[in-house]
């Protein structure tokens, strides 16, 4: 890899955050999670087609929220395994990953043989 891997994943972390803010919010009641952002529904004045509307962006919300969640746990896992040395090293066989997958994925955890 060309670029510092850390450097990387940082500045990946603060986008996938960045992102993350638009559709979510954190949950004070757990540290680290989310919550989908949701509009405040008001069912009794509002007709049935801006309800459905609503709530669709809410579910839109909610799958966009959980995948970068999933990819914001990825980066910081990846990180730490930059801080304990075992970065770059296949969490399956102990031996390295590959350039160009570490270059196509920079959170990747395995080799190219033992990909998720």
């Amino acid at each position: 890899m060309k670029n510092d891997p850390k450097t990387l994943i940082e500045t990946e972390i603060e986008k996938v955050e960045s992102e993350l803010n638009s559709v979510a919010q954190p949950d004070p009641a757990r540290p680290g999670e989310w919550i989908a952002k949701r509009e405040n529904l008001d069912t009794d004045k509002a007709d049935e087609l801006e309800t459905a509307e609503d709530l669709e962006e809410m579910e839109g919300h909610e799958a966009i929220a959980a995948t970068l969640e999933m990819r914001l746990r990825d980066l910081r896992h990846a990180l730490g395994n930059i801080e304990n040395g075992s970065y770059g090293k296949c969490e399956v066989c102990q031996g390295p990953i590959e350039d160009g997958r570490l270059s196509a994925n920079v959170a990747a955890t395995t080799c190219v043989a033992h990909m998720k």
